[in-house]
């Protein structure tokens, strides 16, 4: 609902993790268990990662951007650290010349 220059939100919990070239995320259950198939943002797509207020950060990518909401403004630090910490190995190791890193699951 829009309220002249004002926007109402409504926040939908999202499981949120990384793969090695993508943010995923996925709508959850009532009892917090991942559910339905992820939705995946490329790291490739991804322009910038910025930390806002109340625990508020925004992925930009050529699509469109995100907005996630941490439990907090300690986790969302962290989670921004480490997403832009993802998109700058991604970037070193496909980028001209990089060598690709291949990653191992355990059995």
């Amino acid at each position: 609902m829009k309220l002249g220059a004002w926007q109402m939100v409504l926040w939908q919990p999202r499981y949120v993790y990384a793969e090695t070239d993508s943010l995923c995320y996925q709508k959850v259950s009532t009892n917090d268990k991942p559910i339905g198939r992820p939705k995946k943002v490329p790291f490739s797509s991804i322009s910038k990662v910025d930390e806002l207020e109340y625990g508020e950060f925004v992925v930009q990518s050529s699509g469109r951007d995100y907005t996630f909401k941490a439990v907090d403004t300690n986790q969302c630090t962290v989670m921004v650290h480490n997403l832009r910490q993802l998109l700058a190995r991604y970037r070193e190791t496909h980028d001209a010349g990089g060598s690709r890193l291949s990653l191992k699951r355990g059995a």
